[in-house]
């Protein structure tokens, strides 16, 4: 009784306490046969509830139009809503009326709200998130908090697949407070490859050598097509970026190829990158 108490007091005064106290006296007048009546029933509804959340992910699977960000939601929301059924059916075989269940889960309800603003806080993240629909499943996005493709967006957490194969977890509180960038919003993405090549060879020539590079790899896409850039000058040197695009999903296959073509494409025409050949790459 002391802990209902502390309890009673965490959620307020608001509360009907003389109804709360008669549904835990009350519990000590149902007859063991009743008991283990409703524990069987809720034992049956809870393995029917099974049944139908697999008919319920089944069906969610084969819907084109329920965004598959939504998904793990949906199935938890429904899965808590079963729960519940079963219970207050099993608790109506017993005699304990709906209302009096309701009087229940709202105390306890005030109780883990005050104890646990942390979770609420994750809650409201997640459907800040889904109803913002700042990126879906699949997405690869970059965050100051870790980037990587979305695999799950649940209630309290979003969950990400590093390209080093890491499982990254952001709360959903700090996901929607922070910049995303959507890597993967559109269908296309560029990558721009930025080397140095001595100035004794003309940008036509070096214009060429590109071209013909992103030329042999299939995944290049032509529209956008193919750009070279004279980006800067340096002592003896000439700065270029060259700028390709592909598919999303092919963004890693067009950067390494093309780099690796550039390379042999221009040892192919004599022409010298200096210091560092190929330097580091940065995407839009």
């Amino acid at each position: 009784m002391n802990c209902l108490n502390t309890i009673l007091a965490s959620a307020g005064s608001s509360v009907d306490t003389d109804s709360l106290k008669s549904f835990f006296e009350s519990l000590g007048d149902i007859a063991l046969k009743q008991w283990l009546i409703a524990l069987g029933i809720l034992i049956g509804l809870l393995i029917i509830s099974h049944f139908l959340i697999r008919l319920f992910v089944k069906k969610l699977k084969k819907s084109e139009r329920i965004s598959r960000s939504l998904h793990k939601v949906l199935v938890t929301a429904v899965r808590f809503l079963l729960i519940l059924a079963s219970i207050l059916v099993a608790g109506n075989i017993v005699g304990v009326s709906v209302s009096t269940f309701m009087v229940v889960f709202g105390v306890f309800g005030a109780a883990i709200a005050l104890a646990a603003q942390g979770i609420l806080s994750n809650v409201v993240g997640c459907i800040i998130l889904l109803s913002g629909r700042l990126f879906e499943v699949d997405d690869y996005i970059e965050t100051s908090s870790g980037s990587g493709t979305v695999l799950e967006i649940n209630l309290l957490n979003t969950k990400l697949r590093s390209y080093e194969g890491h499982t990254i977890y952001i709360p959903n509180s700090v996901l929607y407070t922070e910049t995303v960038t959507n890597m993967t919003s559109y269908k296309k993405r560029r990558a721009n490859i930025a080397f140095r090549v001595s100035n004794v060879h003309s940008p036509g020539e070096v214009r060429e050598a590109a071209l013909d590079a992103a030329s042999k790899i299939p995944e290049v896409l032509n529209e956008p097509a193919p750009l070279l850039v004279v980006s800067g000058y340096t002592a003896g040197h000439v700065n270029y970026t060259f700028l390709v695009w592909g598919k999303a999903e092919d963004y890693w296959t067009v950067r390494n190829g093309v780099t690796e073509q550039l390379y042999a494409s221009f040892r192919e025409r004599g022409i010298e990158m200096t210091n560092k050949e190929v330097s580091s790459i940065v995407t839009d």
